[in-house]
């Protein structure tokens, strides 16, 4: 009995620590970030459309948010319409922000496209967030 009962003592303990840690959390923006190659086939001299989608899941908006893509190099790529580094002053809890580049191969051969990064504050005075 003695067991069982320190048993649900603790079970108790750590729930609560639980929800007071998820109220803590909730006061906060949270981000997921998509990024997107839209085309099937990727052609040399031939227009890439890429596109970047951010999701504010969080119950706050997420402020100074800045989206830098360094994966497609210039002495490889062409910016032809959009831009690789965008700022977003303000993403509402709940919403979504689209951003569309379209670039263009210079060379043939083999690329990496690697994850974006993106930067933002979760909270008033709170510190910037790095995602990638």
């Amino acid at each position: 009995m003695y067991s069982l009962k320190s048993f649900v003592i603790v079970a108790l303990i750590c729930t609560s620590l639980t929800v007071s840690s998820q109220n803590a959390d909730s006061q906060q923006a949270r981000l997921l970030v998509s990024k997107q190659v839209l085309n099937k086939l990727l052609v040399q001299d031939s227009d890439i459309l890429v596109k970047y989608t951010i999701y504010n899941v969080g119950s706050v908006p997420a402020t100074n948010v800045v989206l830098q893509d360094s994966g497609f190099p210039d002495e490889a790529f062409a910016t032809v319409k959009g831009n690789l580094n965008i700022r977003f002053n303000r993403i509402p809890s709940g919403a979504n922000v689209t951003h569309a580049v379209v670039i263009k191969p210079l060379t043939y051969g083999r690329f990496n496209f690697t994850a974006a990064v993106v930067q933002y504050k979760s909270s008033e005075g709170a510190e910037s967030h790095n995602l990638q």
